[in-house]
């Protein structure tokens, strides 16, 4: 099925990348199902660093080596946002060349500045057609089990999926036109002009 859903999302001009796990220790990537990895238009890194000092995620590598290859070639995979913001059409040369290759993510705020849509509303088809056009959608866990939470400058314990979508954030903001603003933000500039 999840296949499937791939394949129906790049039928309809959808890019689709598949995150996969990094074990930093030995510098490889888990394998991705090959039925997964040949649907998908891109498979990405969802390794998120800790700050040495602060033990805070604030940055996220570019690209992540990968020397678990079939060839025992080293070849870098891009991480999501990156994976994500290539995809959607941007070019490798607009993103700004970050020392390292680390993005120091500039959060959008808090996990509440991001809409989010429980799952089963787009299974059972409580969303609106069209709620989804134009935008980027990116879909992770907000379970406690899934254990996918990190402590950040803005908040203790945020999702790892939030996580990537400021990176997400960080990336676009300056390249093309600019990102908009955070639905909070929305309200309060009409409040503002309608006084």
């Amino acid at each position: 099925a999840f296949v499937d859903g791939i394949r129906h999302a790049r039928s309809k001009g959808m890019g689709v990348v598949v995150g996969v796990e990094f074990d930093p220790q030995h510098q490889r990537f888990s394998r991705t199902v090959p039925a997964v990895r040949e649907a998908a238009s891109e498979t990405a890194s969802v390794y998120l660093l800790k700050d040495r000092v602060t033990n805070l995620t604030r940055y996220v590598s570019m690209y992540q080596p990968d020397t678990g290859g079939d060839d025992a070639m080293t070849r870098l995979i891009p991480a999501l946002s990156v994976a994500v913001a290539l995809t959607g059409g941007r070019r490798a040369e607009e993103f700004p060349r970050y020392r390292d290759g680390l993005v120091p993510i500039d959060f959008a705020g808090p996990s509440s500045v991001f809409q989010t849509v429980p799952y089963v509303d787009v299974v059972e088809k409580r969303v609106p057609p069209g709620a989804f056009k134009d935008k980027y959608v990116l879909v992770g866990a907000f379970f406690a089990a899934s254990r996918d939470f990190f402590d950040t400058p803005v908040e203790t314990e945020m999702p790892g999926v939030l996580i990537h979508a400021s990176a997400l954030y960080t990336l676009l903001k300056g390249i093309g036109r600019p990102v908009g603003f955070p639905w909070s933000a929305v309200i309060l500039l009409i409040l503002a002009f309608a006084t």
